[in-house]
């Protein structure tokens, strides 16, 4: 069926059908780290298979003073 209907379509149809799965594709991703660093953020066990990044101390970031 969808062979069918992949012939059928002009290729502007096409062009915007390959939009839309992209589209669609980045959104789950997109979710999905969200839903990930919700989690990290309320301290679950289960993190999705992403491990929780260890905290940097506060002197990383400041320059060194001259």
């Amino acid at each position: 069926m969808f062979i069918e209907l992949a012939l059928d379509m002009s290729s502007e149809e096409r062009i915007m059908f390959m939009v839309l799965g992209v589209m669609n594709f980045g959104l789950l991703i997109h979710l999905n780290h969200l839903e990930v660093k919700r989690r990290a953020k309320r301290g679950d066990k289960q993190n999705l298979g992403m491990k929780q990044l260890p905290v940097k101390s506060k002197f990383m970031f400041k320059s060194p003073r001259k």
